[in-house]
């Protein structure tokens, strides 16, 4: 009752409603309202409209969900963006027309005598439906200027206008180039994890004893000697699960970092959850933690999608402070720029590197040349130098510093645009050393690993038929071949190094 009392009151714009005050004209609402219910073309026409709203708003929530908006022009996605609520208003304001179109006869016929005016009412009826010709008429431009951005988006940049799908080159898993003497093996298979994220290896110390940590999508192993000595399953599947530091006095837990359907969350070495954080109406691209105030206890960057922008959580979860942003991709808390201080950093929807303090005040903002989206810490130019970015974009994987400065870039043909880059450093120091790269294509179930000598040259690439986030160097005697995992999906693959590498 109260939406009609709300709804109507526009009815006093009517010809037939001129002179009729505001309390009768709720009367004759009133007085008619279950013949208006009644009419089939009422609901249809309510109905139809809310359906198109609907699926107007699903269509632009496209952009933000898995269709690769950040190769669309920032000029196009704002006109778009304004075209799609020019759109949305315009078919509002059609729905009352329609609903008055049909409720005028009613109304009309409600009326008190004398005012009733026939031919008045049937002259008003054919401008009423005239001008719902014209609005819609008038929404065909922007309608059109929506649907063709939307096919714009789901183009792959790299094949002109074909849609976007997985290359041929990942079509079939083979070693692209081999390296005498590397071995390949299974090292460790438990379908339970789910898709392995993050693997840890701790040395003794007195916080907790030696021990590997295997973090996946659905639980944990804890390992000692290779051998599985304690799984940990999560109540509920994850999306990209770390093993982090929850105090200075020895306490640890998981992080999962969300995704665009999915809370963050963090939860204890049991696997209980301590608290998540709400993805929102916009959906958390990403969330990293690191202690940032130096008071032993991590923060947490969380990053989010469309215009989420960036929040930053205490250890309870409670939100420090917010700043806006477009699309934050990814984020990371590290000391990226020798400060001796973590910092926050992060990409967004330009494709800029943005370091900011503990406050969130902007200490820099750079624009690298390829763009920068997903990308991960490394340690550069050997395993103890201080933190810098890997990205891999444009078939090369490119190492910046913080203020965008290209530290080194390698070859890796194949490897598109689409995939998220890890790397380390697997082998010694100086003509030794040798950068492992795994490019992970979630979406296509394929992953690509690179190595590099200290050259530059590629020395190994094998494709994968199978999708493995995560890449890591197995503890090993000086005197032992050099060794790294592959984490994929519920198992880990060794591969070995050749003696020649392995000093």
């Amino acid at each position: 009752m109260r939406l009609l009392d709300s709804l109507y009151p526009r009815l006093s714009h009517l010809p037939e409603f001129a002179g009729i005050g505001k309390s009768e004209r709720k009367r004759i609402v009133r007085s008619c309202r279950w013949k208006i219910f009644r009419h089939w073309q009422y609901w249809v026409s309510s109905i139809a409209v809310f359906l198109f709203i609907v699926i107007l708003y699903l269509v632009i929530a496209l952009w933000y969900v898995n269709l690769n908006a950040r190769f669309l022009s920032l000029p196009l996605i704002s006109i778009s963006a304004f075209m799609s609520l020019l759109l949305i208003l315009a078919f509002v304001y059609l729905a009352q027309q329609i609903k008055i179109y049909y409720l005028a006869p009613y109304l009309v016929q409600a009326m008190p005598d004398g005012i009733n005016d026939t031919n008045s009412h049937t002259n008003n009826q054919q401008l009423r439906k005239r001008t719902i010709k014209k609005g819609l008429l008038y929404s065909i431009p922007p309608l059109i200027l929506v649907f063709a951005c939307v096919a714009i988006a789901i183009q792959n940049p790299d094949k002109g206008c074909a849609t976007l799908k997985m290359p041929e080159e990942l079509n079939t898993a083979r070693v692209v180039k081999n390296l005498p003497g590397m071995t390949k093996k299974l090292f460790l298979e438990d379908k339970r994890l789910g898709v392995i994220t993050d693997i840890v290896f701790h040395n003794s110390s007195n916080e907790r004893p030696k021990a590997t940590v295997i973090a996946g999508t659905m639980g944990a192993l804890f390992t000692d000697t290779g051998l599985p000595a304690n799984f940990v399953p999560f109540e509920k599947r994850q999306n990209d699960v770390n093993f982090i530091k929850l105090s200075s006095q020895g306490v640890y837990g998981f992080m999962n970092r969300g995704a665009w359907c999915s809370d963050a969350r963090v939860m204890d070495e049991t696997g209980k959850e301590i608290w998540s954080y709400a993805a929102g109406d916009n959906g958390i691209d990403d969330m990293a933690a690191g202690d940032i105030d130096g008071d032993g206890l991590p923060e947490y960057a969380v990053g989010f999608n469309g215009g989420g922008g960036i929040h930053l959580l205490n250890n309870q979860g409670k939100k420090l402070w917010e700043f806006r942003d477009g699309n934050v991709w990814h984020v990371e808390i590290a000391d990226v720029d020798d400060s001796g201080q973590k910092r926050i950093v992060h990409s967004n929807a330009g494709g800029k590197i943005t370091v900011r303090d503990k406050s969130g005040k902007i200490i820099s903002k750079t624009n690298p040349k390829p763009y920068f989206s997903h990308f991960s810490i490394i340690r550069w130019p050997d395993s103890s130098a201080h933190e810098h970015l890997l990205l891999a974009e444009d078939n090369t994987i490119w190492i910046f510093d913080s203020s965008a400065n290209v530290l080194a870039k390698f070859a890796a043909p194949g490897s598109g645009s689409l995939g998220k880059g890890k790397g380390i450093i697997i082998s010694g120091d100086g003509e030794n050393r040798v950068l492992a790269t795994i490019i992970d294509y979630e979406n296509w179930h394929r992953s690509i690993i690179y190595l590099h000598d200290s050259a530059g040259n590629l020395i190994y690439q094998e494709i994968l038929s199978e999708s493995c986030p995560t890449i890591s160097a197995l503890p090993t005697d000086r005197a032992e071949p050099k060794r790294l995992v592959l984490g994929c999906e519920g198992r880990l693959i060794e591969y070995k190094f050749p003696v020649t590498l392995a000093q």
